[in-house]
């Protein structure tokens, strides 16, 4: 469940375009591995801060290509096969520009009516929020939801 809320929320923030090296042939790939070590409440939260983190500290090697004479079907002329050649690892590598920082937070939700899990009902406004859970409030809440914010506050994503 976290690689896939890590996924949905981080999905967007980084310029695809800056990842390109060679149009339609090769590109950067990006991948963030989070390792929770120990979980005292609102892992969550704390795997997408240091996802954010490690997005904004992402540099990209300087490299050199050249591209092949022919792509498999022989065809010389538009060959989109190229060599990648990393250059002087001391060359200064450009930071990869990020589109949005998201910024997540989790709200654990306790109360409600008769029937905690009809959240159509008035009930709603009997709930009692807490803000960064810890575990033991993880475990006895009727329900938690995370929302994801921009710079700007914009709500981009609300995940139950």
């Amino acid at each position: 469940e976290l690689h896939r809320f890590l996924h949905r929320v981080i999905r967007g923030s980084v310029d695809r375009d800056a990842l390109t090296i060679v149009a339609g042939a090769a590109a950067w790939a990006v991948r963030v591995d989070v390792h929770v070590v120990a979980r005292r409440g609102n892992a969550t939260d704390a795997a997408g801060f240091a996802a954010v983190a490690a997005l904004q500290h992402l540099r990209r090697n300087p490299v050199t290509t050249e591209r092949s004479g022919m792509t498999a079907d022989g065809d010389v002329e538009a060959s989109p096969l190229c060599a990648v050649t990393p250059l002087d690892e001391t060359a200064d590598a450009a930071p990869v520009p990020l589109v949005r920082v998201p910024l997540s937070v989790t709200v654990a939700l306790f109360g409600g009516g008769p029937d905690a899990t009809d959240y159509a009902t008035d009930d709603l406004l009997h709930y009692h929020a807490v803000f960064d859970p810890s575990d033991q409030e993880e475990l006895a809440a009727t329900a938690s939801v995370v929302l994801s914010f921009d710079r700007h506050d914009r709500l981009l994503r609300l995940d139950k």
